[in-house]
């Protein structure tokens, strides 16, 4: 039972569900080991499938054994959807009007413009059936609404409470969140995901003449929304001529997150979503890669 209660009297409750599963699996060749994880959390325990997310934290953990290194350049990359997600969730945070107002955000002042490629859409959902994330309501008792954060790249819209709704003299988007009853609201996502494309990964992959598929990222706690700046460790399979090549790791990602948005070539139509956030594998073109 969720109930938003708050000053003026708005007493509202809804009631939900929800299951999660998650699995480490430890692999070992030839003395190096590896190992992969996977989770999936859902609204009703029968929904979810333990067979495909152990088997997924199984490939992850073979895929990566006895990896090496590759030389540093620019090069294309290919996003798992758990990867993308975590790029996608410190994004979501730099999209707070709080963040805006006080000129805290690597997109600020990119309102109504663009701010990204015109091959993202990014979509706030909190009406999306079985979200995990799902609510008629925000944490101040205001209906939500599904929203195109970007649309083909243009920043359409951004997460704005009461509070800062009333600074900026408009009225809040419903998306007012809260830890608990203790703690005060702040603007925040609800279901958050980039719109999925027609195209398989498979044929994602095929279009990368030199590249990384990116499967586990490390250190996104020291990306500085502020300047979008970003240096973090990945690892992955390498792509050859269109095909999954090495395992490789030890690799540095770095950029800006504007570049991150600006490179975006497409999305492919895997989306899978990990809480309230998801995403397809992402094909980036150009960002820099240190071996």
């Amino acid at each position: 039972m969720c109930i938003r209660d708050s000053s003026r009297g708005v007493a509202l409750s809804e009631a939900s569900t929800g299951a999660s599963y998650g699995i480490n699996v430890l692999a070992e060749s030839n003395g190096d080991t590896q190992i992969g994880s996977a989770y999936v959390s859902k609204r009703f325990f029968g929904d979810m499938d333990f067979n495909k997310t152990t088997k997924e934290a199984c490939w992850m953990a073979g895929s990566l054994l006895n990896a090496g290194k590759i030389s540093s350049g620019s090069r294309n990359i290919i996003m798992h959807p758990s990867v993308a997600v975590e790029f996608m969730d410190l994004i979501s945070a730099a999209l707070s009007a709080d963040a805006f107002q006080k000129k805290k955000s690597f997109l600020a002042g990119y309102l109504g413009s663009r701010g990204a490629s015109e091959n993202l859409t990014l979509i706030d959902d909190p009406h999306m059936h079985r979200g995990m994330a799902s609510s008629a309501f925000d944490d101040e008792g205001i209906p939500t609404r599904k929203m195109e954060i970007f649309k083909q790249g243009i920043l359409q819209n951004i997460y704005y409470d009461s509070y800062t709704a009333f600074k900026d003299g408009i009225k809040s988007t419903g998306n007012a969140s809260r830890g608990s009853f203790k703690s005060l609201p702040s603007p925040g996502s609800s279901n958050l995901y980039i719109q999925p494309g027609s195209r398989p990964l498979e044929e994602l992959i095929k279009d990368v003449q030199t590249g990384v598929y990116v499967l586990d990222v490390m250190g996104m706690h020291m990306v500085d929304t502020i300047s979008g700046d970003f240096s973090v460790g990945i690892s992955g399979l390498s792509i050859e001529k269109g095909c999954l090549s090495k395992p490789v790791r030890g690799l540095t990602l770095a950029g800006n997150l504007k570049q991150f948005l600006a490179n975006i070539k497409e999305a492919g139509n895997d989306i899978i979503f990990y809480g309230g956030s998801g995403s397809p594998s992402v094909l980036i073109e150009d960002l820099m890669i240190g071996g």
